[in-house]
């Protein structure tokens, strides 16, 4: 909703150069796709080295830890927004 808003307001004014319409259009809607999407990547990727078949699995110790580094990253982000909300 907020980038409808803004681009309504900014649009027609022609005060603002047409590069940074287009620059500030761009980084909203990566920011909202990023906030959108990352804890899914995140989460999946993670995940991912242990479903795929490494070879020397045995000797790529932080594909091993890689899950439990994900957790504490989600958890640390967790953290982040309950923290945020009080």
């Amino acid at each position: 909703m907020k980038l409808s808003v803004i681009m309504r307001a900014m649009l027609p004014d022609r005060k603002i150069p047409f590069f940074s319409k287009i620059r500030i259009a761009f980084e909203m809607l990566e920011g909202h796709h990023s906030w959108a999407t990352a804890p899914f990547i995140l989460a999946i990727l993670g995940w991912l080295p242990l479903f795929l078949e490494v070879p020397n699995l045995t000797k790529a110790f932080w594909l091993i830890n890689l899950p439990y580094v994900t957790r504490y990253l989600m958890m640390l982000a967790m953290f982040g927004l309950v923290s945020l909300c009080f």
